[in-house]
């Protein structure tokens, strides 16, 4: 899913809000989480 589609489902209207807020609590942006744990699938098979 999109950062845009991922942020309406959890209820954040604001989807630059969702993404400031998933980094400031993880440390990492939303788009960026995702490309990590895909790199991460394609090495474990």
């Amino acid at each position: 899913m999109k950062v845009n589609e991922v942020s309406s489902q959890v209820g954040y209207a604001n989807p630059s809000y969702f993404a400031q807020t998933f980094k400031d609590k993880y440390g990492i942006n939303p788009s960026n989480f995702v490309r990590g744990k895909r790199i991460v699938e394609a090495i474990d098979g």
